[in-house]
C-alpha cells in the first residue's frame, strides 16, 4: 500500500530526530529522498542518518559536507565512511564553522585539505582552527597571509 504522505514527511522526521516515526513512515511505503539523510546530518541526528542509507535511502556527498559544516562529528564519521573519500571542501566547511573536532578528524583520516582551510579559519575568526591547520601542514595562500599581517 502506497503512503499518501510524500518525501517531506521523512525529511521532517529526520530533521527532528524522530527515528521511530521515520521508521514507521518508511515501513509503510512513504517515499524519501537524499534530503532525508541531509536533514539528519545537518541537525546531528546520527541514528536517523544511519537508518536512512542503511535502508536504501538515496544519499549524496553533500551529507558529508553538511555534517562538517555543522560540526556533527558522529555524522561526519559515518557519512565519510559510508560515502568514501571526500573532497577538500569538507575541511573548508569544518574550518568555516570553527569545528576543530571535525578538522582534527579530517586530518587524522588523511582527507584532503588545501589553502582554503586557512582562509576560512581566519575569515571566520576561528584562530584555533587556523593554528591547528598550519601546525599540521595545511598551506596558506598569500592573500590570507597578507590579511593576517595587515590585521596585526
Amino acid at each position: 500500500m502506497q503512503c499518501s504522505w510524500d518525501s517531506r514527511t521523512c525529511r521532517v522526521e529526520a530533521k527532528n530526530g524522530h527515528l521511530e516515526c521515520l521508521k514507521y513512515a518508511h515501513e509503510h511505503g512513504c517515499l524519501w529522498d537524499y534530503f532525508t539523510s541531509y536533514n539528519a546530518a545537518e541537525n546531528g541526528h546520527f541514528h536517523c542518518l544511519k537508518y536512512a542509507p542503511d535502508n536504501n535511502c538515496p544519499s549524496r556527498n553533500v551529507v558529508t559536507y553538511v555534517a562538517a559544516d555543522r560540526g556533527n562529528l558522529n555524522c561526519l564519521r559515518y557519512a565519510n565512511e559510508k560515502r568514501g573519500p571526500s573532497y577538500n571542501v569538507i575541511a573548508f566547511y569544518a574550518a568555516s564553522g570553527g569545528h576543530l573536532n571535525c578538522l582534527k578528524y579530517i586530518h587524522e583520516k588523511g582527507l584532503p585539505r588545501d589553502e582554503n582551510v586557512c582562509n576560512a579559519s581566519y575569515s571566520n575568526k576561528h584562530l584555533d582552527c587556523l593554528e591547528y591547520a598550519r601546525i599540521h601542514g595545511c598551506p596558506i595562500n598569500r592573500f590570507t597571509r597578507k590579511r593576517i599581517v595587515n590585521d596585526k
